[in-house]
């Protein structure tokens, strides 16, 4: 699942902490949603880390998505997915990108976040 180390671990000495804009459940209120969204996108501007994790409304399954800033050499910010269910049991899936930013027309809500990734690359499956 997102927010876990789902396939390796990253040596502690090469570990900075990210800002925490949230861990969302379909539980938490619209308020808490919007919250989190301006977190991302306020810390992707300044060229913080952060993470963001949000569950999704699934079926039969467990889905998440998670938006990661990260410094370094460049700043880069990725979209995570994850669905727990069905036939890919546990896979996570990363669109890298050069940004983050609002997606126009829609309306942040429970279970709906309103982000893409800017200058996206290339969706890679990351495990299993």
């Amino acid at each position: 699942m997102i927010g876990q180390a789902p396939c390796a671990s990253v040596p502690p000495e090469k570990h900075t902490v990210p800002i925490d804009c949230g861990a969302l459940t379909l539980d938490d209120p619209s308020a808490d949603w919007e919250a989190a969204q301006i977190c991302a996108l306020d810390h992707e501007t300044m060229g913080a880390g952060f993470r963001l994790v949000a569950d999704g409304q699934g079926i039969d399954s467990f889905v998440q998505v998670g938006f990661a800033g990260v410094q370094g050499l460049a700043y880069s910010v990725s979209r995570f997915s994850s669905d727990s269910g069905g036939v890919d049991f546990d896979t996570v899936f990363e669109e890298p990108g050069g940004g983050l930013a609002a997606v126009d027309d829609c309306v942040v809500a429970v279970g709906e976040l309103c982000l893409a990734v800017t200058a996206a690359g290339e969706v890679v499956q990351l495990c299993p």
